[in-house]
């Protein structure tokens, strides 16, 4: 990954050319780590620019975005517990061959989850366990969007929903438009 990063970073230099670099694989095969390798790749060859919107360099906004992505489209099943149900486009733009702003684009590949899932072989996206894990554990019994699938560590549900809480607070920049989302 490091050479491909390398290379595109190179040619955006040399062509002055939008360059991409495509990740892709089979469930559980790493491309959110390689994401993260890229990126901060990218940003350490190129020099960071530095933020002020609750996080300091742009790859740590790109990176803190994630969780909060995760949870709104990513689901348990039997051979990984953080399986993807979205496709990612992040595009990082550079100024001066610095990386200078990112924007991230999600598509949900798989709406047809949302309803119906494989039986005993996957849970529904995170968020709603998440948002049931606490208060509301009766209603997650019985709930059929939640039935089923593999169980994940007990309290893990919890430890994730406030991890998204914090990811959204630093990509909404405040506690209150995220209690508003």
């Amino acid at each position: 990954i490091y050479a491909a990063a390398k290379r595109a970073l190179l040619r955006l230099a040399s062509e002055k050319r939008s360059q991409s670099i495509l990740i892709s694989g089979e469930s559980g095969a790493g491309k959110t780590e390689t994401t993260k390798h890229a990126i901060r790749y990218l940003a350490t060859v190129s020099g960071r620019q530095h933020l002020d919107k609750g996080f300091s360099t742009v790859e740590e906004g790109v990176v803190a975005a994630n969780p909060a992505l995760e949870g709104l489209g990513n689901a348990a099943t039997m051979r990984n517990h953080n399986s993807s149900r979205f496709g990612k486009l992040i595009s990082l733009q550079f100024k001066n061959l610095s990386l200078h702003s990112a924007q991230v684009t999600t598509t949900l590949l798989e709406k047809v989850r949302c309803v119906h899932r494989s039986s005993g072989r996957e849970r529904g996206f995170h968020i709603f366990y998440e948002l049931l894990s606490d208060e509301k554990k009766d209603l997650l019994e019985v709930s059929a969007t939640t039935k089923g699938g593999p169980q994940l560590p007990h309290g893990t549900d919890q430890t994730n929903l406030e991890l998204r809480r914090k990811a959204l607070t630093l990509v909404f920049g405040s506690k209150a438009k995220v209690d508003r989302f």
